[in-house]
């Protein structure tokens, strides 16, 4: 590809009991993207986005926070010609 991908949005963050939370991702996004990673970072604990997982599109949870973690969440879209990070979406744990 001659430019980086399009960003992949996230939809909805949503907290779950028992520190967990739920993802959804807007359809459509990180077009020409060979690499989908969604990226975390626990205010407070991480310098900065330290996590990252494989996204599937189909939606995925998180787990293993503690409640009242406040999560810093984003996507990552790369390929050849660089990478589109989406916007931060925050959201605060549960017990």
């Amino acid at each position: 590809p001659s430019s980086p991908p399009t960003a992949l949005l996230i939809a909805t963050a949503t907290a779950q009991p028992g520190g967990e939370i739920a993802i959804t991702y807007v359809p459509g996004g990180g077009q020409d993207a060979n690499s989908l990673r969604l990226r975390w970072q626990v205010v407070g604990v991480d310098p900065g986005f330290d996590h990252d997982v494989a996204v599937n599109l189909a939606g995925q949870t998180l787990t293993g926070f503690t409640p009242a973690q406040t999560v810093k969440l984003s996507v990552r879209a790369g390929n050849t010609a660089g990478n589109t990070d989406g916007p931060e979406v925050t959201v605060t744990t549960i017990a």
